[in-house]
């Protein structure tokens, strides 16, 4: 049976029509051609604007289809006796297939090819010359929609008690890692959803936190017990965990799909999945407004702490903290968990980036359960680090528009991990880790690339000298110089 819960739904709460040009290609009607256009016309308009395949390919793209074939005559009339009836007339040739009349890319890069009859079919996405998606059929236009469902399925509604009173703090979590056979999961949240100081815990984590699954959210006997992994109360990130539950076991519920917060652009569609005030799991929508805006919040102990976050202008109220961010294609490219609130304001919240929100999660279970550890831990270089330019970079092809910030060494502590390897100029091209070079486009992944360091992992930094030269700068650290995520 359903029960009733008290709730003080979580939010942290903090007081205080872009037009893209479509490129159109005008395919004139070639000589001797009663309809359509030369293809090697269009297929060298469409390689001049970044397509790679080949012309074959590209043919059986955009084709049209084939006329009819014509019908037989009719059979002779049979000849007086002892004559050949005359022989039937061929029938009337079929009608040509459909032509093309134009081939644009538009504001997303699809390849979009329009016929003679005025159909048009989308060939694929054309990026740094390469086709990276197949055709979308235009007559379904749910996949969105597809999306979401698929999304709902990994968002749980989450409580936590708090201690000594009737009050449960409400919010959501996606589930970001499954296995359905063993009924195990690990779902991520916001700290806060889970942290109370009045709650009788050393660490002031609730003793007893569940979950719901999505269309179960309220009925007693469906409520799943989840036990507390770690987290990080400065980058308010929690992962809790489920461990063989017969109800996940049976359910439908879905592993998130994790999309790269990196490559999110202002007006990419911004879809909240969350728990608002304790009701249930409900989507809102809207868009992004800033893709990475640094904000400063109340941390670890009260301290103010900066941080880079997501802004959007969804519909977001307390309850939604830990619930997922997604985009149209229902990948999770965020983790709702503030928003402003203000008389004067309307439509400002915040999510944290999936990237630095799903490393740090990884950190956690590797280091608080794994390793049986307090907190997540990261290298600390003891380098500090200034942006020395900052511009904006417009692709002509696909409409995209990218903020680019560059960065530089501006102190380094003595004594720390980075010192006498890196130096006061330096600007930071690259940094490399276990292999994995991440290009460093802007500030946020300077401050953020140490969370994915452990302490056997290679470090190795490329930057320019102020003398213009290029160098790869491997840093040699220890144990000692890893400090807790608190």
């Amino acid at each position: 049976m359903k029960k009733s819960f008290i709730k003080a739904s979580a939010l942290i709460l903090l007081c205080v029509f872009s037009l893209s040009s479509c490129i159109f290609f005008e395919l004139p009607q070639q000589q001797g051609q009663s309809s359509g256009i030369n293809v090697e016309y269009a297929y060298q308009l469409a390689t001049e604007s970044g397509y790679s395949g080949t012309l074959d390919e590209f043919i059986n793209a955009i084709r049209g289809a084939d006329g009819a074939p014509g019908k037989d005559g009719e059979n002779g009339k049979d000849g007086e006796p002892g004559e050949d009836g005359a022989p039937g007339k061929d029938g009337e040739p079929g009608k040509d297939g459909r032509g093309i009349s134009n081939v644009i890319i538009d504001k997303d890069g699809h390849l979009i090819i329009t016929y003679t009859d005025g159909t048009s079919t989308d060939a694929g996405i054309v990026s740094n010359g390469t086709v990276i998606l197949p055709p979308e059929s235009e007559s379904d236009g749910n996949e969105e929609e597809k999306n979401v469902n698929k999304a709902l399925l990994s968002v749980v509604s989450v409580w936590a008690e708090i201690s000594s009173s009737e009050l449960y703090s409400t919010g959501a979590g996606v589930i970001y890692s499954l296995d359905k056979n063993k009924g195990d999961a690990y779902v991520i949240t916001n700290h806060h959803v889970v942290y109370d100081a009045d709650n009788n815990t050393a660490n002031g984590i609730s003793s007893n936190i569940f979950l719901f699954l999505y269309g179960m959210e309220g009925y007693e006997e469906l409520k799943i017990p989840v036990t507390y992994v770690g987290g990080s109360q400065d980058y308010d990130v929690a992962v809790l965990k489920v461990s063989g539950s017969d109800i996940l076991k049976n359910s439908n519920a879905k592993q998130a799909v994790i999309g790269d917060s990196d490559s999110v652009r202002v007006y990419d569609k911004a879809i909240a999945i969350g728990n608002p005030l304790g009701d249930g799991i409900s989507v809102t929508k809207g868009i992004v407004s800033v893709e990475s805006e640094l904000i400063t919040r109340k941390g670890y102990n009260s301290k103010s702490v900066n941080v880079y976050m997501m802004r959007l202008d969804a519909a977001v109220n307390e309850g939604n903290s830990g619930g997922g961010l997604f985009n149209a294609g229902g990948e999770l490219i965020g983790i709702v968990s503030a928003k402003q609130v203000d008389e004067k304001i309307d439509n400002i919240a915040y999510a944290i980036p999936s990237n630095l929100a799903l490393s740090l999660a990884d950190n956690i279970v590797l280091n608080c359960e794994e390793r049986g550890l307090d907190y997540a831990r990261k290298v600390f270089l003891g380098m500090q680090v200034e942006v020395y330019d900052a511009y904006t970079e417009y692709d002509e092809i696909t409409g995209e528009l990218s903020r680019v910030e560059k960065i530089a060494v501006s102190s380094i502590e003595v004594g720390k991990a980075a010192f006498n390897w890196l130096f006061k100029g330096d600007k930071i091209v690259s940094v490399s880790i276990d292999g994995v070079v991440h290009d460093v486009t802007r500030s946020h992944f300077a401050a953020e690339f140490t969370i994915l360091v452990d302490v056997d992992s290679e470090l190795i930094i490329n930057v320019i000298k102020p003398n213009g030269t290029e160098t790869a700068v491997t840093i040699p650290f220890t144990e000692s110089n890893f400090i807790d995520i608190k």
